[in-house]
């Protein structure tokens, strides 16, 4: 039975949602019956009437029974047309719509919820970012690929109905198999967790005297938290370090805004530094002088740049972040979510001794290697849907 794989070719491509779903695309091409891609210029930050006939066009020329796999963004953005259809969608997800609208989160940094339960229609959906913008900052312009500009109880609603649309959801990782179990009352057996891989990588070398280098890989925006990192950084002896963050800096112009105040009025101009985007090579150079890599989400679905890092030998010191604390709080140092004076002396225990440091390097060298291959994970993912075919 043939596969469709559905996005718009606005979607943020140097995202960990993109890789993911790029190395399961490539594996379904690979191992079942191909993959036919089907694609629309812009979707976002949401589709206007002409987009959506076009897309619906797309959908009218699959024939029943064959399989869609798109992500849980496009399943969310797209219901009106998707209901009905007789394909089996899969969308892909990463995290929830209500997190980053910033709903109450429990301990484990993933929304405090109570269970609720609609009724199972069809599809498969593997969910991944979300169209909520978030709180009181403005929302991202059309065309940036990543949140849009849905009210949060619209979007949990959207949500929960695109979910209850899925025959199969795939997910990264088992704190989001237990969020949609219990958030929206989605069946064990409709949801494969298949966790992100990794990629072989140079080692980052130790550090050897002289300055710090520090790194922090991700979109600037909210649900990051980087004033946390601000806040933890400032209250450090400022002769011997320095930070980059490395991450779309277009989506949330307010948010950015606000950290080049904040790093501003700390005195760190010459400490931190917000880089934007970079190319695949200039972020090897970067990672290639790193000795240290700081993180300070709200919650991940998963966190593939504290995995690289990880794969490269380079410490972690990290807030729970929902999934990270699961799958990495053996590796990665952790840190009180609400305390930026926790991260401030666990970075200034690093860097000031050398045993502390040596020791975190060897912990993250000795766990990566036990990380497994894109080729496991998406094995996994695949596996679970052939019951589609």
């Amino acid at each position: 039975m043939p596969i469709h794989h559905f996005y718009s070719r606005d979607y943020e491509q140097k995202t960990g949602g993109w890789i993911y779903n790029r190395h399961l695309i490539a594996w379904l091409d690979r191992h079942c019956s191909g993959v036919r891609e089907m694609t629309v210029p812009v979707c976002f930050p949401t589709p206007d009437s002409a987009v959506m006939d076009e897309i619906a066009v797309l959908f009218d020329g699959i024939k029943p029974g064959a399989v869609v796999v798109m992500d849980h963004i496009y399943g969310c953005m797209l219901l009106p047309i998707l209901r009905g259809r007789p394909f089996r969608l899969v969308l892909v997800y990463h995290h929830s719509m209500a997190e980053e609208r910033g709903e109450t989160k429990s301990p484990s940094g993933l929304p405090a919820i109570s269970p609720t339960r609609g009724e199972k229609i069809r599809g498969a959906l593997l969910p991944q970012v979300n169209l909520g913008g978030q709180a009181g900052l403005s929302p991202p312009p059309c065309g940036e690929g990543g949140e849009g500009t849905v009210s949060r109880p619209d979007a949990v609603a959207t949500e929960q109905s695109a979910l209850e649309l899925a025959d199969t959801i795939i997910v990264t990782s088992d704190e989001s198999h237990a969020y949609i179990a219990s958030r929206y009352g989605i069946a064990a057996k409709n949801i494969i967790t298949a966790k992100p891989g990794n990629d072989p990588a140079p080692q980052s070398p130790a550090h050897a005297g002289g300055s710090w280098r520090l790194l922090s890989v991700g979109a600037v925006i909210p649900r990051k938290r980087y004033e946390f990192l601000i806040d933890a950084l400032s209250a450090l002896d400022r002769s011997h370090w320095s930070l980059t963050i490395v991450g779309n800096t277009e989506r949330y112009p307010d948010y950015v805004s606000s950290l080049h105040n904040r790093i501003k009025t700390r005195g760190l101009e010459n400490h931190i530094t917000l880089a934007g985007e970079l190319s695949a090579p200039a972020l090897d150079g970067l990672w290639s002088q790193t000795h240290l890599y700081v993180a300070s989400s709200l919650y991940e679905g998963y966190g593939m740049a504290i995995s690289e890092a990880l794969c490269r030998g380079v410490p972690v010191i990290s807030t729970p972040s929902g999934a990270v604390a699961g799958w990495a709080g053996e590796a990665a140092m952790l840190v009180d979510a609400d305390d930026p004076g926790e991260m401030a002396a666990r970075i200034a225990a690093v860097m000031g001794d050398a045993d502390v440091y040596v020791g975190a390097h060897e912990k993250a060298v000795r766990f990566a290697a036990g990380l497994p291959s894109w080729e496991e994970n998406m094995a996994k993912a695949g596996e679970g849907l052939r019951r589609l075919l």
